[in-house]
């Protein structure tokens, strides 16, 4: 463990690196597209929740009745106003400049709401994606950690199978085999040339 770590250690640079170049990628592709109200497109449920007042401007209730004759009107022709997500809203004639601002208002205020609540989500949804490389890093040591723990065991349970630390084991029995074979080998010749055979004819 002490030796993984040590190598992760050594290559801190590399990775502080590529966190912050992760990290200012995520971020400015989360700036770009976060829900803001003139990003939003147009959904027919807007309509439904303008006011009655706005309602009636936009829909015609109240373009039948005349206007004051000092009332700036806009023509006698429907007029098409853009709004501010680039939605374009038919009024009917004749409609003043304070009516087509009323529903202008209520519908940005209806995109702003709008907008405020998938903010939520879309930011979470944008953590995770922040946190993904991070999570499957340390998922990685972790599984490593945990294989590393138990390869010794599962090299017992395993038929025929052989663990790292019984291999070691082995290899210096082995040696130790051969170190004792040739001291034996080095005395038989040191005791051959101090105490002679001696021949009898």
């Amino acid at each position: 463990m002490a030796s993984m770590f040590s190598r992760i250690g050594k290559g801190w640079p590399l990775w502080v690196t590529l966190a912050v170049m992760w990290t200012l990628a995520v971020f400015t592709y989360g700036w770009m597209n976060l829900p803001r109200a003139q990003q939003l497109p147009h959904n027919p449920q807007f309509l439904s929740k303008l006011s009655h007042e706005a309602a009636s401007i936009l829909f015609g209730s109240d373009a039948q009745a005349q206007p004051a004759r000092d009332a700036l009107v806009w023509s006698q022709i429907p007029m098409v106003v853009r709004m501010p997500n680039g939605m374009r809203l038919k009024f009917p004639a004749p409609t003043t400049h304070e009516q087509a601002a009323l529903v202008a208002s209520e519908y940005h205020q209806l995109l702003d709401v709008e907008a405020g609540e998938q903010r939520g989500p879309y930011l979470l949804h944008m953590l995770a994606i922040w946190l993904a490389p991070f999570l499957l890093l340390v998922a990685g040591l972790a599984i490593k950690l945990v294989w590393r723990g138990y390869a010794p065991a599962l090299g017992k349970m395993i038929p025929g199978g052989y663990s790292k630390s019984s291999i070691e084991k082995t290899a210096m029995s082995a040696s130790a085999t051969r170190k004792t074979g040739n001291r034996t080998d080095g005395d038989t010749l040191a005791s051959s040339a101090t105490h002679p055979v001696s021949l009898s004819y």
